[in-house]
């Protein structure tokens, strides 16, 4: 897992792995160093000028890439479906939100979804994904 999806599961006391829900202790989390060597090693075109970058590198040169920012640029912009008196929102948040594999519990952003599995699924004997 790279540390941004870990990083949930380790501000429990009793942390599970997200995958198998195995207690794991988090001093002994380790770099997956093959991994990291094939992000390095391996190249991709850029959705914007289609310059092969490193995947490990990919991420920084996207956000940096004048091509991809004019192509955001010319996204389409929220707007209502039906007219509303409320204020058009500007800066929306890329908030992707999930269903509980469990119990079907919806609207969870990541860290809420672990809340809810570790609060009320713990001891749960299935493995869901």
């Amino acid at each position: 897992f790279c540390g941004e999806c870990l990083q949930p599961c380790l501000q429990v006391p009793s942390p599970l792995c997200p995958l198998c829900r195995v207690p794991f202790d988090p001093k002994k989390v380790e770099k997956a160093s093959s991994v990291e060597k094939q992000l390095s090693s391996y190249k991709a075109p850029c959705r914007g000028c289609s310059k092969k970058v490193t995947l490990a590198k990919m991420r920084s040169h996207v956000s940096s890439c004048a091509k991809v920012q004019e192509q955001m640029a010319n996204c389409p912009k929220f707007v209502p479906v039906v007219p509303t008196s409320q204020p058009i929102p500007s800066n929306i948040p890329n908030r992707s939100t999930f269903v509980c594999p469990y119990c079907g519990a919806r609207n969870l952003d990541q860290q809420e979804l672990v809340k809810h599995c570790m609060e009320n699924h713990r001891n749960d004997p299935n493995k869901v994904v």
